[in-house]
């Protein structure tokens, strides 16, 4: 029986038992052996890791500590340097680049305010660009030559004296026609003596009208870009010869176009003092006042 090993099991009925090899007994015995030792290894390592999480939050405690002594070291330094400057008479960079633009800012608003007082037309850049969108200027289209100018002629049809208000502009048919400044299209079609007829109304109470058009490009309100073709250029309505009969007009007045197409950085004071009609110091003012007033909605 040494080889043997046997489990008794008793109930009510009485007791049975069972033999089993010693075989399986030494198995058993190294399984219960097994389950011990992981259980055993188990609780050691775990015991080690939560050691080492305590371990590590000391650690981050104490560099959290370390990480804010030096900045507040680092501020009081900074503080000491900050009076060094200021007992020396240094500034800091962006303070002095600061105060530098508002210095600017406060002689550009003080020139402009001295040249609005004295009703200067000195243009700046940004003003300049203003005007130039806005009145029309600069030749609509190539041409060969002028054939009639602005002012009082004898008509060619009805020889008759009578003020000519406009260029005529020798062009081939099929010239192409662009706006001199931004606007709307009040009128696009035909107009008695004028043929195929084109009025823009552009800014500051200035229109544009082209006569004897071979073919117009837009329609009634339309808005138009400086630049835009619009038209070409033709020989229909009461006319001797292809060309464009170009009209400038401010309010209720003709201007000579020819002053308005000679228009640049160099030249615009010329047309100024050549287009008395035009109340340029009022007309002046207000681009000003529009553009101060966007700056300070900005």
């Amino acid at each position: 029986m040494k080889d043997k090993f046997i489990i008794t099991l008793s109930d009510i009925h009485g007791s049975k038992q069972y033999t089993v090899s010693q075989f399986i007994k030494v198995i058993v015995v190294w399984l219960v052996v097994g389950v011990v030792l992981i259980f055993g290894i188990g609780a050691v390592v775990i015991n080690s890791l939560s050691s080492k999480v305590d371990g590590l939050k000391s650690e981050k405690l104490e560099l959290k500590k370390e990480i804010d002594n030096k900045e507040e070291t680092l501020k009081a330094m900074d503080e000491q340097l900050d009076e060094v400057k200021n007992l020396i008479g240094i500034k800091d960079e962006k303070i002095y680049k600061l105060e530098e633009k508002k210095e600017e800012e406060k002689k550009s608003e003080k020139e402009q305010q001295e040249r609005i007082k004295s009703g200067s037309r000195e243009l700046t850049d940004l003003e300049y660009r203003y005007l130039t969108r806005l009145i029309p200027n600069g030749k609509p289209l190539k041409f060969s030559r002028i054939s009639t100018g602005f002012g009082f002629r004898i008509h060619p049809v009805t020889k008759r004296k009578q003020l000519h208000s406009a260029l005529d502009l020798v062009a081939d048919i099929g010239t192409e026609i662009f706006a001199p400044a931004d606007g709307v299209v009040v009128h696009a079609g035909k107009k008695r003596f004028y043929g195929n007829f084109l009025l823009i109304r552009h800014g500051l109470g200035f229109s544009t009208a082209y006569g004897h058009l071979h073919r117009i490009g837009v329609k009634n309100g339309d808005y138009v870009k400086k630049g835009q073709l619009v038209a070409l250029s033709g020989n229909t309505g009461r006319s001797t010869g292809a060309h464009l009969h170009y009209e400038i007009r401010y309010l209720s007045k003709w201007v000579d176009p020819l002053y308005f197409m000679r228009w640049s950085r160099d030249y615009y004071k010329t047309t100024m003092d050549k287009s008395r009609a035009v109340s340029w110091d009022g007309l002046i003012q207000s681009v000003r006042d529009k553009i101060n007033h966007k700056k300070e909605v900005e």
